[in-house]
């Protein structure tokens, strides 16, 4: 018990709070299964209600009431509530509890006073002590006591669950980057791009096969922004200038920056279709009134 609990805490601080919660009731409710009432000196996830008392090559041997396997007594606010001491002292601490918990309560003593921490399924109740401030999804909280909705709390637990489809995406397999640093843009020769950036893939309602990808180039002097298309999110071509600089004393004389679409779903899970709206599709933008500035 004294490495497993390590090696939960471990996990706890890389962001794995729920992989650590999940080893932590795995192996603590295993004593429970062979009838603990105390924690065990040692112990093994296999072992049968017989096995338990010997240790040591002796039969009864190990210690069932032992210090060293207390470990979730003092880890558990860590890892259900996500209290954390972000100074010395806690005057400054981190809650953040986790969203699979659906109701509980802790309580931390530290010099300023205690830390209580109440939570069921609509709300969460903080008692900041005196001389701390508490960090609650990046939000100071001074000392006093708070009713937050459960609804609006949105712990790690959750940014890591959504955002894991997404993560670890990598092709090895391709020599260069989709869009280079300076496109070679067949249409528009006289047009000298030495910087790309802010690149935004999207589709047309009723094509699923076919993506278009807006981004901008800038040439020294100013922005351009560019369409470019592909059936595999690979491979792009058919690049094409799509707002270019504006008239002498214009508003846009500087260029154009264009990238923020109106689509029929902002869920992130769905994907980044262009919604028609009286048969047009509608667009943000941004524009520069003189060149060589940003």
């Amino acid at each position: 018990p004294y490495m497993k609990i390590l090696e939960c805490l471990a996990l706890s601080r890389v962001g794995e709070r729920v992989s650590a919660l999940e080893r932590l009731e795995r192996y603590w409710y295993g004593m429970i299964r062979c009838g603990a009432t105390t924690f065990y000196e040692a112990f093994n996830e296999n072992e049968s209600p017989d096995d338990v008392l010997g240790f040591y090559g002796r039969p009864f041997a190990r210690s069932l009431c032992h210090a060293w396997g207390a470990g979730p007594s003092s880890c558990l606010t860590e890892i259900c509530f996500g209290l954390r001491p972000l100074s010395e002292g806690w005057t400054v601490w981190r809650c953040d509890p986790l969203t699979s918990i659906s109701s509980g309560s802790t309580t931390l003593e530290t010099d300023h006073g205690k830390i209580i921490v109440e939570l069921d399924t609509k709300e969460i109740r903080i008692s900041v002590p005196p001389g701390t401030e508490m960090i609650l999804m990046d939000k100071i909280y001074n000392s006093g006591e708070y009713c937050i909705p459960r609804k609006k709390i949105i712990s790690e637990e959750n940014i890591q669950v959504w955002s894991e489809k997404f993560r670890g995406w990598h092709y090895s397999v391709l020599p260069n980057h989709v869009i280079p640093p300076s496109p070679e843009i067949l249409a528009y020769q006289g047009i000298d791009i030495i910087m790309t950036d802010v690149p935004t893939v999207f589709q047309l309602p009723g094509n699923n096969d076919l993506f278009f990808m807006s981004f901008v180039g800038f040439d020294g002097d100013g922005y351009q922004s560019f369409i470019a298309e592909s059936n595999d999110l690979l491979r792009w071509e058919n690049i094409r200038l799509a707002m270019s600089y504006g008239e002498v004393g214009s508003f846009d004389h500087g260029g154009v920056v264009l990238g923020a679409y109106l689509y029929e779903s902002y869920d992130i899970s769905a994907p980044r279709v262009l919604k028609r709206v009286d048969g047009k599709f509608f667009s943000l933008y941004g524009a520069y009134a003189k060149k060589g500035t940003y």
